[in-house]
């Protein structure tokens, strides 16, 4: 598996379909929306825009955002909810600098945060949770808890899938695709979010500020390999931070003194999530 994926051109495939993806297609681009919606089963009934004809682009329907109740807030405001809708395919507590990729396939903080110590070292001994977004998923990422975002850093890397099946086989999957780290700061701890790219995943966008938006594509708007810090303001729970212009994979982090989990879900008993993961804050 990992010697096939090698061998496909992933950037220019990306490529290609990202240009696809944002041409005005009329109805062409109807037609393709409607096999895209019938084939993964999307729920269309969330969609803020529910009429599929005024979509121009297929990125717009991709991108699209869902309707104000689609995602209530958990009541209890210590509640941390999921960045992003997905299914949980790793969690549980981070081992000293070590996390879980898959069943017996280990990875490192300090090559997820492409060897930034001091920044990957506010995560050890947290927690992670893995989530990957499906083709049929919601694309937008939402803050899982409040805080301001303290630095970025962004690198490139491969466009590897980041299916099941291939974080099963490639080793390093997460350190080796292409990534963009945001660290937040709460009034509790330190919180993660790294959106990690993948085949057809031309751009990964977020947005702090008009001094501070972040996209990687045609032409990223941060250095790449570098610690980038970030002044913004304090963002509330569930607000919208960023999205995948196709889907991907979020791993999300919280410093050992942030979160408490009740309980971890791990590959053998994925489950889907769209609003709450099963922790509250300290």
């Amino acid at each position: 598996m990992s010697a096939i994926q090698k061998l496909i051109p992933h950037k220019l495939m990306s490529s290609l379909i990202g240009r696809l993806a944002n041409i005005v297609g009329g109805r062409l681009t109807y037609y393709v929306i409607i096999c895209y919606i019938k084939y993964f089963k999307v729920d269309m009934s969330e969609s803020l825009e529910p009429n599929i004809r005024r979509f121009t682009t297929f990125n717009e329907f991709f991108t699209r955002a869902l309707k104000p109740d689609a995602r209530p807030q958990p009541s209890d405001p210590l509640q941390i909810i999921s960045p992003a809708d997905g299914i949980v395919s790793q969690c549980g507590h981070i081992d000293g600098d070590t996390l879980i990729q898959a069943k017996g396939i280990n990875y490192s903080l300090i090559d997820l945060f492409d060897g930034d110590s001091s920044t990957s070292n506010l995560f050890h001994n947290g927690t992670f949770h893995t989530i990957y977004l499906a083709p049929k998923n919601y694309h937008r990422i939402h803050m899982p808890i409040a805080g301001s975002a303290l630095c970025l850093r962004y690198t490139s890397g491969h466009l590897f899938s980041v299916n099941k099946a291939t974080a099963q086989n490639l080793p390093g999957l997460f350190c080796i695709n292409e990534r963009a780290t945001v660290v937040f700061k709460s009034h509790h701890g330190f919180m993660a979010l790294v959106m990690v790219g993948a085949t057809n995943v031309g751009s990964i966008e977020f947005n702090f500020s008009e001094e501070s938006i972040f996209s990687n594509r045609p032409h990223c708007s941060f250095e790449e390999g570098k610690t980038h810090s970030i002044s913004s303001r304090q963002f509330a729970r569930g607000e919208e931070i960023g999205r995948f212009n196709m889907g991907s994979t979020v791993i999300m982090l919280t410093s050992k003194d942030l979160g408490v989990w009740n309980s971890f879900h791990t590959a053998d008993s994925a489950i889907e999530v769209n609003a709450r993961l099963n922790g509250s804050i300290k």
